[in-house]
């Protein structure tokens, strides 16, 4: 060895010793883990039927993007298996499969130690709405000078297969799905939270989604105004489906509330609500609603803060009781054993924060997930999982706050 190549040696041997010492700090500062991912793929609607010879992909998800992805095939019996599938600290991994022509996909999960059980279940396709029914409508009732305000909460369930709405329209190249009904002298109308606020289309009659409704129940609001007439506001109140209760609810002494077929109920949350409720509505039969300012003149003693508070109130408990319900309701469509899941919050860092600042932080966190939806960064099959994740999350920490 020549006294120049000496120095080049020994700087080469440094630098792998540097190397491998980096490369050791950073396996001790992220550690990884490797199990064994199986479980069986079945299709729910035809009763938990084993989907034998199809393909099952693993994707691991870290920084909202899909880092990797593994196949496997299902055998006879309709069981998969991912060997070693190595984790690492902030990633999460989600089963996924083309179904029905329909990518479905699992909640997500994470890699530990331990092997995991995950199966994953899929649904069948229909284009006929006979298993979709409106569990509950919330009308609350906001009359001022300029009109009555219409603030509607709808909890919708899919009973049945997923549900692809009519086929493609020639002119629009695009489905029609669950279809929602307005009142014909209706205005302002905006669609505020739900799975539809990014998918729907308006139409002459109302609105619908343009995206399959998959199984399970959803909630969604949405707002529209109603002019006065002759010191009252008279509206029909119409679904597709059939609608098992109707409710509408206005603040005691703004108005007078009369629903077609209803009665008067107390409200859980206190004598200061009026409630007028209708329950077991078929579909396609409207139900006339009036609205009637108290003492015969027209109302809006409470300023638009008052109300915001109210409406943000009656949205809260709404989205609380049902959150068990629509929870219930996915459990049962889910099938064999699956490791508990948390959420996913789409930052990196888990939200650690409790109370009001919890619940702030998780409504921007759908936002932003909402956001980056819009502008093609997340897949959809993720969007909805991960919203779903987040959702769940908000009943929680909003359960937390009213202790």
């Amino acid at each position: 060895m020549t006294y120049v190549e000496r120095p080049v040696a020994l700087f080469g041997g440094v630098r792998l010793m540097l190397s491998a010492a980096f490369a050791a700090i950073t396996a001790f500062a992220a550690p990884s883990y490797a199990a064994d991912v199986q479980g069986a793929l079945l299709n729910v609607t035809g009763g938990g039927v084993p989907v034998a010879n199809a393909e099952v992909r693993l994707l691991g998800i870290k920084d909202n993007a899909t880092t990797r992805t593994l196949t496997a095939h299902t055998d006879a019996e309709g069981k998969f298996r991912f060997r070693r599938v190595s984790g690492e600290a902030g990633q999460v991994f989600r089963l996924e499969t083309t179904f029905a022509g329909q990518r479905q996909a699992s909640d997500p999960f994470v890699v530990g130690r331990e092997d995991i059980s995950q199966n994953l279940a899929v649904y069948d396709t229909t284009s006929s709405g006979k298993d979709i029914t409106v569990e509950k409508i919330h009308l609350i009732v906001n009359p001022d000078a300029g009109g009555v305000g219409i603030t509607s909460i709808y909890i919708v369930e899919n009973r049945g297969a997923i549900y692809l709405g009519d086929p493609p329209t020639e002119a629009e190249q695009r489905r029609i799905g669950v279809r929602f009904l307005l009142p014909s002298n209706s205005s302002d109308f905006q669609v505020m939270q739900g799975w539809l606020a990014a998918h729907h289309a308006v139409m002459p009659w109302g609105f619908a989604s343009t995206i399959p409704f998959f199984p399970g129940s959803d909630t969604l609001v949405f707002s529209y105004v109603i002019p006065w007439e002759n010191d009252r506001a008279t509206f029909e109140v119409e679904s597709p489906y059939p609608v098992r209760s109707l409710s509408a609810i206005a603040v005691a002494g703004t108005a007078d509330l009369r629903v077609e077929g209803g009665e008067p109920t107390p409200n859980q949350m206190g004598p200061q609500l009026l409630t007028v409720e209708r329950s077991q509505i078929p579909a396609n039969t409207p139900v006339k609603i009036q609205v009637l300012p108290p003492g015969g003149g027209l109302a809006g003693s409470l300023s638009a803060g008052q109300w915001l508070v109210i409406v943000a109130a009656i949205v809260m408990v709404a989205v609380i009781l049902f959150a068990v319900y629509v929870r219930q309701k996915q459990r049962e469509a889910e099938t064999g054993e699956a490791p508990s899941i948390a959420p996913v919050p789409v930052s990196d860092e888990p939200l650690s924060l409790t109370g009001r600042e919890a619940v702030d932080a998780l409504v921007e966190q759908i936002a932003q997930l909402d956001e980056a939806y819009e502008r093609d960064e997340l897949a959809e099959a993720e969007y909805v999982s991960r919203r779903r994740a987040l959702k769940a999350e908000l009943v929680r920490a909003l359960k937390e706050e009213q202790v």
